[in-house]
């Protein structure tokens, strides 16, 4: 029976033999032991879900490979920090906002695409 097969009641048969990692399930997918499709399935469950925030911003949060915090849609790359970089930043956040209203006039400002 295959890591992907399904009971009558339609929850998976052999999760002890799913993947436990990407790289596990690239490995499957080379193999040919299980499709695309069933690989894409698992990274997404893999990786867990996204968080976006609303707005035009377009921004969203996961859990980086190596345990950090990654915001995405600031730039090209992620901002990459761990929780305690995370954790200074937003204890600083109001003098980081005094800051930019007091240079406000000095500052120049990258229009969104």
């Amino acid at each position: 029976m295959s890591p992907t097969a399904t009971k009558s009641n339609g929850q998976a048969v052999g999760a002890a033999s799913a993947p436990s990692n990407r790289q596990a399930v690239l490995q499957k997918c080379c193999a040919g032991t299980i499709t695309m499709e069933e690989a894409d399935k698992l990274l997404q469950q893999l990786e867990g879900p996204s968080h976006r925030t609303g707005g035009s911003g377009g921004l969203s949060v996961k859990v980086a490979v190596k345990g950090g915090v990654s915001v995405y849609g600031l730039s090209r790359w992620p901002l990459t920090l761990y929780v305690e970089q995370w954790e200074r930043l937003l204890d600083y956040s109001d003098e980081l906002r005094k800051f930019l209203q007091e240079h406000n006039s000095e500052l120049k400002r990258k229009e969104r695409k």
